[in-house]
């Protein structure tokens, strides 16, 4: 819609920003609002339709796209809806699939037979659970047959093209492809302006749909970690993330890692959730390595990144094979491969030397050229360019 508008030129004085209840999206949102009143804007952020009293200059999302789709009434509202912009940070497909690829991931998405079922015969929605657009399904044996079955197929066709597809689920793909159905839906039915993602792999995705997106790397704030100093780094290896479960491939290799670590009296220490803020700061500033296993071979996603040398942690990187715009492995993080993770980080405890270089190299990198202010600057630049 408004891709073919033309806007009245301005400048641009209030922005407000949207985001969603995720913990990420929240963060970013706030800190997006402090910078921009340090700037002198007038900004807010808003967490729901009902707070937004006023037209905005701009409007920034930082969002899913469900949360882009409660505003539908509020864009109905406005006869010249503001400039709008989105700001996406969950993973997608590597852009550079066939279109062949593409159109069987497109099956995956939208592959749920009670759907199907009761579309062929309605009488059965009295039965069967259905889901509409962008609704998450409620997964069992019945439904992900057909996903899984598909996405194995992919996987394949990712092995062909160099992925080490070792630490992905089906369950990557499937949920990649529908965030990627459902951005295009959105899209084209929202009055979206300018798209901004945080990866490079998802900006080339996002091109490969006819979407022209902006790179925007999360940048450095306080918030994400601080080096306090510490005279001893006492814990040998932390890894923060999500483990599904016992049979999850990232669990596995997290669990192979630590039996290893323990057969050679290395102290590892394994935190799944419940890790944030000043806790996990000070437990990162007693930490010589943080261990990333990457699930999606063509992407880096940069939190971790973040997170890490912003402690003056080095970052050992496992399963990732993308071309990364911003981070440098061996200037910025260590890369390897799941065969060589044991021997890689026993050579980097053992090498103090070389895991301090890259670990400053890393925090001199986010305080000089990726702070949250550089973050900022390129997204009015966008904004101004736009207007």
């Amino acid at each position: 819609m408004s891709q073919n508008q033309t806007r009245t030129p301005h400048t641009v004085k209030c922005i407000d920003v949207v985001t969603s209840q995720g913990r990420l999206s929240g963060q970013l949102g706030r800190v997006m609002v402090e910078t921009l009143c340090g700037r002198g804007f007038d900004s807010r952020a808003i967490a729901s339709p009902a707070e937004m009293d006023r037209r905005p200059d701009v409007l920034l999302f930082i969002c899913d796209f469900q949360v882009v789709e409660a505003y539908e009434k509020r864009f109905r509202q406005w006869s010249e809806p503001p400039l709008t912009a989105w700001w996406f940070l969950e993973t997608l497909p590597p852009g550079d699939l066939s279109e062949e690829f593409l159109k069987a991931g497109r099956k995956i998405a939208r592959c749920y037979w009670p759907n199907i079922l009761t579309d062929i015969f309605p009488p059965l929605s009295k039965y069967i659970r259905t889901r509409g657009p962008g609704q998450k399904p409620k997964c069992n044996n019945f439904t992900v047959l057909p996903q899984k079955i598909l996405a194995y197929k992919l996987m394949a066709q990712l092995r062909q093209k160099g992925y080490n597809t070792s630490n992905l689920d089906y369950r990557d793909i499937f949920w990649t492809m529908c965030r990627l159905d459902n951005i295009k839906r959105v899209y084209s039915q929202y009055p979206i302006d300018i798209m901004f993602s945080s990866t490079l792999s998802r900006c080339q995705a996002l091109t490969q749909m006819g979407i022209n997106a902006h790179l925007l790397p999360i940048g450095y704030h306080s918030m994400w970690g601080e080096n306090l100093a510490y005279e001893n780094r006492d814990v040998d290896v932390v890894f923060l993330g999500h483990i599904r479960k016992k049979k999850g491939k990232r669990g596995l290799i997290v669990r192979h890692v630590e039996q290893q670590m323990q057969r050679h009296g290395i102290k590892m220490k394994v935190v799944k959730d419940g890790c944030f803020g000043r806790e996990r700061t000070e437990l990162l500033n007693r930490t010589k390595i943080l261990l990333d296993v990457v699930r999606m071979p063509w992407e880096l996603p940069g939190m971790r990144m973040l997170i890490a040398a912003s402690c003056g942690t080095l970052n050992i990187t496992c399963g990732y094979a993308g071309d990364d715009a911003v981070y440098r492995p061996g200037e910025h993080f260590v890369e390897t491969s799941p065969s060589k993770l044991v021997d890689t980080i026993q050579y980097y405890l053992n090498n103090e030397s070389q895991r301090h270089k890259i670990a400053v190299q890393a925090r001199n990198f986010l305080l000089q050229k990726n702070s949250f202010a550089d973050t900022v600057e390129k997204v009015l630049k966008v904004f101004q360019n736009q207007l």
